[in-house]
């Protein structure tokens, strides 16, 4: 008689932008959580115009923070065109991390993966959890594509323990320290790139088809590359 396997409990930490979340959704459910227990987790830009009580009947998310922003000053020497709007995921992934904790406290509450994703990514293949078998208390996994730079790791989506993920989720209370890096911009890739190497985590690649659709669409072709 096969031994079966149990489900494993996952929590998936979103932030900033829901970006056609009704097609995310089900795309999230086939190729990253395909069977496992999956609880989700929001923080949100509150200036954004998007429907948030249509995202919490879907995707009933156990926390969604709405809050307005008490965002730090960031020194204005660091600029980059997308500025705003990487200090804002950043603060929101910094967020919902710290909820995230108080929720696992007050329920008593324990995940074998933790997943930071977009909610305006959408995969077109299976996520492999066989690469997660021997997850090591200092390893994040992320897919090897959108490095955008020598010194950026692709940002969109990440999958570790508690212990790792919450260095990566708090880039933004350790900004100041990671755009002391001489050359280092304001940018998603960047920073997470120097979150990793600064705290001496290692990072393991993997390939995972995906694509973001705010900018170029759920049909943009796999093999054309952004302009």
């Amino acid at each position: 008689m096969t031994e079966s396997v149990k489900p494993l409990r996952i929590a998936i930490l979103m932030a900033g932008r829901i970006y056609n979340y009704k097609d995310a959704y089900p795309n999230i459910m086939e190729n990253i959580v395909q069977g496992n227990t999956a609880d989700f987790f929001l923080s949100h830009s509150p200036e954004l115009n998007e429907d948030l009580e249509d995202f919490n009947r879907i995707f009933q998310p156990k926390i969604l923070n709405n809050d307005p922003h008490d965002i730090k000053v960031i020194n204005p020497a660091f600029q980059h065109q997308n500025r705003e709007n990487v200090i804002k995921m950043l603060y929101n992934r910094q967020r919902i991390f710290n909820d995230f904790k108080k929720y696992m406290a007050d329920h008593h509450a324990t995940y074998d993966l933790i997943i930071s994703y977009r909610a305006d990514t959408m995969t077109f293949d299976k996520l492999d959890y066989n690469l997660f078998t021997n997850t090591s208390r200092n390893t994040v996994y992320v897919p090897h594509d959108f490095d955008w730079s020598h010194i950026g790791t692709c940002d969109q989506m990440a999958f570790g323990n508690v212990t790792v993920m919450e260095k990566y989720m708090s880039i933004y209370n350790d900004i100041d320290r990671y755009l002391g890096v001489q050359g280092t911009r304001i940018t998603g890739e960047e920073l997470v790139y120097r979150c990793l190497a600064m705290n001496g985590i290692q990072t393991v690649r993997f390939k995972l088809k995906h694509r973001l659709a705010r900018t170029y669409g759920w049909n943009w072709p796999l093999d054309k590359p952004y302009s």
